[in-house]
């Protein structure tokens, strides 16, 4: 059964990053705020990255949860966190018209696969929100009203898992920032990082282990 989850999961995720490669190419145009990047982060996205990235992502999500009903929601997160992450590599924004939109289809996908569990994830959604909220008011240098936006629709989708999921965000994005202060010392703290890119990886760390290491924690 894992296998054929997988194998779902791998053509999904491939079709949603054939579908991206449009979305990012495209829909930053139309949003004032996007900041054209260096050459470099227009090249990684280069067909088939992403499609390539969308299967591998999709079959392991696939793998690990089986062909069971949380694999709908979790498949539709990783096709909405592919353009995600590449615009924010690109162009440093967020899009509303994908994470709103977003937060409201992991919802109702929950409400659809295990109506159970809504009030669970619609709280985690106002908590993440809340959260990011304050560290957004507290350094608001640090933290874009996209990365804020982004926690809500995390929380949407992920319920509880999104408290590992956002904490394996921030472990993964001191590796780089550790490693720019590094090598160009104070000069380094002026390099910007995109956070998008380490809260959708952030988001498939919670879809893989969430539950598992809420459970191993408590």
């Amino acid at each position: 059964m894992s296998g054929a989850a997988a194998v779902l999961g791998a053509v999904v995720g491939g079709i949603g990053g054939l579908v991206a490669e449009p979305v990012v190419r495209r829909l930053p145009q139309t949003v004032p705020d996007a900041l054209p990047q260096p050459a470099w982060a227009t090249t990684i996205r280069r067909p088939p990255v992403l499609e390539v990235v969308g299967a591998v992502v999709g079959a392991a999500v696939g793998l690990r949860l089986g062909l069971e009903a949380p694999l709908g929601p979790a498949l539709l997160l990783v096709i909405l966190l592919v353009p995600l992450t590449f615009i924010d590599i690109e162009h440093r924004i967020l899009p509303n018209a994908i994470v709103l939109p977003g937060t409201l289809a992991g919802l109702a996908a929950w409400a659809i696969v295990d109506p159970s569990r809504l009030a669970e994830h619609a709280i985690a959604a106002a908590l993440a929100l809340g959260a990011f909220v304050l560290m957004a008011l507290v350094y608001p240098a640090g933290m874009g009203l996209g990365d804020v936006k982004l926690a809500l629709m995390l929380g949407a989708f992920l319920g509880s898992a999104v408290a590992p999921g956002l904490f394996a965000a921030f472990l993964l994005s001191a590796v780089p920032s550790v490693a720019i202060v590094i090598r160009h010392g104070r000069a380094g703290g002026k390099v910007g990082l995109p956070f998008g890119p380490f809260m959708a990886a952030g988001g498939v760390v919670g879809v893989l282990y969430g539950d598992a290491l809420i459970a191993w924690y408590l």
